[in-house]
């Protein structure tokens, strides 16, 4: 039994030492810190300076590229140097338009080297053609600009009677969507790029071509004769009055209303046959009254496609 007990001695031991070795890695291991992680901070960004007004020659206005209204790139250059891009907005309008103004920022040679100076001439390209129109840099200054670039043409606008039949061309104009054709001699020289009828009334803005652009069409003086077309295109009368042919520079025009006489000699907006002018005369007068009657609707229609200001 004695014997026994010795011979246990040892195992136990053993065991014992086992198990505190096993212990001992088992708490060592549970001692192991881990490592702490230090979060990095990003540093704060230093916010950009705004630069100030005076840093700045600014201009905005409507933009004119081969007869039509362009609303693709128009870039500054003081001499080669590129003094920026334009950027577009379409502000509203009645339905029958739509008016791309442009907004452009010049900065001075103190932000960008080589761009604005007290007197530097600045030039202008629409869609990568020069305009004719340039401007002179000046710090601060905020001015409004049409731009033409490419061929010349002229515009007429106005009103006119007695076609309430008559549908609103909505944008984009097109020659074959346009009812009030210009003609020179006998060749159709442009289209509408404004044209609505409301209350008995019509208000219209033409592009008329010059010679440059469509032969035969517009020089200098050439008288300018007015179509008016039914809804199949057909001719429906003929204007009484004409127009002169003079390049747009983008200044402001009066308006000519037109009076329009069908093949059979009656006069749109009268009842009478065509057979006396003058019981008609004063008719042009009271249409001329319908037409302006709507000066509302032609100044927030017309007027702001023109942005005659």
């Amino acid at each position: 039994m004695r014997r026994a007990c010795i011979l246990a001695i040892p195992v136990i031991v053993a065991l014992v030492a086992l198990a505190t070795a096993s212990a001992s890695s088992v708490a060592a291991r549970a001692r192991t810190p881990t490592p702490s992680i230090t979060p990095t901070i990003a540093p704060s960004a230093t916010p950009t300076p705004t630069p100030s007004p005076e840093q700045f020659a600014s201009f905005d206005g409507q933009a004119w590229v081969d007869a039509r209204m362009a609303s693709g790139p128009i870039t500054a250059k003081i001499g080669d140097q590129d003094c920026g891009q334009a950027t577009f907005i379409s502000p509203p309008c009645d339905p029958a338009c739509t008016v791309f103004d442009y907004s452009l920022r010049v900065p001075s040679n103190q932000l960008k080297p080589g761009c604005g100076k007290e007197g530097d001439a600045i030039t202008f390209f629409v869609e990568g053609k020069q305009a004719w129109q340039t401007a002179t840099w000046h710090a601060s200054s905020n001015e409004f600009l049409r731009l033409i670039a490419g061929p010349p043409f002229a515009t007429v606008w106005g009103g006119f009677a007695g076609t309430p039949d008559l549908p609103t061309l909505n944008y984009p104009y097109t020659e074959g969507k346009s009812l009030l054709i210009p003609y020179v001699g006998g060749v159709a020289c442009g289209y509408d790029d404004y044209f609505w009828c409301v209350s008995g009334g019509c208000e219209y803005s033409t592009v008329v071509y010059s010679n440059e652009q469509r032969q035969g069409c517009g020089y200098e003086g050439a008288p300018i004769t007015f179509k008016l077309l039914d809804n199949e295109h057909n001719v429906k009368a003929t204007a009484l009055q004409r127009a002169t042919w003079h390049a747009w520079d983008g200044s402001e025009q009066s308006p000519l209303n037109l009076t329009f006489v069908t093949p059979s000699g009656i006069r749109l907006g009268s009842v009478g046959t065509g057979d006396s002018r003058c019981q008609d005369a004063a008719p042009f007068e009271a249409m001329l009254g319908l037409t302006l009657a709507g000066a509302v609707s032609l100044a927030t229609g017309a007027a702001l496609r023109r942005k005659r200001v």
